[in-house]
């Protein structure tokens, strides 16, 4: 027979300084790693190379979500811009960071519709940037506490 491990993670964002860190603490799971070039070290059950900044990311989530009998998701991929360059793309930034977390939770959505059993979505988030104590919604002008 067969035997599975009890989950399979997909984790975005496998391949940057939050996903290197996790793999490795992932070794009783089955770790699909999606980001757009390969894990350095880590041993994952497989590798999909999937841009989020792009509209097609939803369907090729899907796709493997359903593929691969994703149970759990962890959302670590982000941009982020290391220079002035970089910076000027917004639209690039918000594509990735605000449009490829809705294409991700979308894919989760619709692969739940058709029979996946995706039990949990963890999602980092830079709200703690404004420190434990804060409380209901922010504005953007508020100061950080963290």
């Amino acid at each position: 027979m067969n035997a599975r491990p009890e989950s399979t993670v997909l984790v975005t964002g496998a391949s940057g300084a939050l996903g290197s860190r996790l793999l490795p603490l992932l070794p009783a799971q089955r770790v699909i790693a999606v980001d757009l070039r390969p894990p350095a070290s880590a041993q994952v059950h497989a590798f999909e190379s999937v841009d989020l900044g792009r509209e097609a990311a939803t369907a090729r989530l899907l796709e493997i979500m359903v593929r691969e009998e994703v149970t759990d998701v962890v959302h670590l991929s982000f941009a982020q811009a290391r220079n002035p360059q970089e910076a000027a793309d917004r639209d690039r930034l918000w594509q990735v960071n605000v449009a490829g977390t809705g294409r991700l939770m979308e894919a989760v959505t619709e692969a739940n519709r058709r029979g996946s059993r995706i039990q949990r979505f963890v999602l980092r988030s830079s709200a703690l940037v404004y420190g434990p104590e804060a409380r209901g919604a922010l504005p953007e002008t508020a100061n950080f506490g963290a």
